[in-house]
């Protein structure tokens, strides 16, 4: 019995020492994140870096790089177009980077979005919605009703141009003639937050779990910031059955084609890719990484405890939603682009 435990007590010392010889042995990844540390996106890719490495060969270190730039396009480039081609280093975007890259119309994109190595998205917005947050006292109880019918001129502020948000809010004002007044250059998530708590802006475009994980007193009865529309979603959000969706409010088929365009990337709204170019084999492992760390318990726990929306789609469910944008008509693709040259 001795010698039995002496030999268990050795298996385990070695199959030890072979794990943590992999570790060193192993390249790690880096994982670029285009958006500053403490946002949504920031807090997606930081729990799937925490359990990613449990589900790759070798169990490489993740670690994060946060590279904050033109509403993540940044990143975008970089990563198509300077990341290392050898599956250390992948990265998360804004989903309307892809629509962007699609519409071909802004002059700083250096990517073919069907080309990146897409791993799969972490949320396809089932448990979440695209809101638009106001300061309760910028409208009177009558425009909260009927926002779109507003006459309080809204200030609402965004990240730069043609940045994620920048796109609803310019429909928004334009095709939907919304009151609004827009205000872009902000470098990122938390300096739009803060600067509602300072009432420079009356209001922001945001997720719900985005909302959930850095603004917790938003969703608080009275709270000073409420939310008055919903987008990204077939119908309301179950937690706020009184918030109209944008599509409640209008009736003109083409504003609803617009819409309906624009909404289609909420479908992949946390997406992670690599840069093109990776073999079939690195491929599938990155890709069988990912799914399956957002499919482990413990990954799901970290997500619950962030109240953030967890739905993953794969790589290839992903890829199919985004050549449906790729086929849009291109009457359909036009007035998005007229709409989005009006800032």
């Amino acid at each position: 019995m001795r010698l039995v435990r002496k030999l268990i007590y050795a298996a385990a010392m070695l199959s030890s020492t072979l794990h943590a010889v992999a570790q060193v042995h192993a390249k790690p990844i880096t994982m670029i994140v285009g958006y500053g540390p403490g946002g949504g996106y920031d807090a997606y890719a930081r729990i799937i870096a925490r359990h990613l490495p449990r589900f790759l060969p070798s169990s490489p270190n993740v670690t994060i790089q946060n590279m904050p730039g033109a509403s993540s396009l940044r990143a975008a480039n970089y990563l198509y177009n300077s990341a290392p081609q050898d599956g250390t280093t992948i990265g998360t975007f804004s989903r309307d980077i892809a629509l962007i890259g699609l519409l071909e119309q802004n002059k700083n994109v250096q990517f073919n979005p069907l080309r990146f190595t897409w791993l799969g998205s972490a949320s396809t917005y089932r448990d979440d919605a695209y809101m638009l947050w106001v300061r309760r006292d910028a409208l009177s109880k009558t425009e909260r009703d009927r926002p779109i019918e507003s006459q309080s001129e809204l200030i609402i502020g965004v990240t730069n141009d043609g940045g994620g948000g920048n796109d609803v809010a310019v429909f928004l004002r334009d095709a939907l003639k919304f009151n609004a007044k827009i205000v872009s250059g902000y470098p990122d998530s938390n300096a739009i937050f803060l600067a509602i708590q300072r009432a420079e802006i009356d209001a922001r475009l945001v997720g719900l779990s985005a909302v959930r994980t850095s603004q917790p007193d938003w969703l608080r009865t009275g709270s000073d910031v409420i939310p008055i529309l919903q987008l990204g979603r077939a119908e309301r959000h179950s937690d706020f059955p009184q918030v109209p969706m944008a599509r409640d409010l209008i009736s003109d088929q083409d504003a609803i084609q617009l819409l309906d365009f624009l909404e289609l990337p909420f479908a992949f709204s946390k997406p992670f890719v690599g840069p093109p170019g990776l073999t079939t084999e690195k491929t599938r492992e990155l890709r069988e990484g990912f799914m399956s760390s957002l499919a482990d318990p413990l990954t799901q726990k970290d997500f619950l405890r962030a109240q953030a929306d967890l739905s993953p789609i794969d790589g290839d469910r992903l890829l199919a939603v985004l050549s449906r944008v790729a086929n849009s008509p291109n009457s359909v693709k036009d007035k998005v682009r007229a709409i989005l040259n009006q800032k």
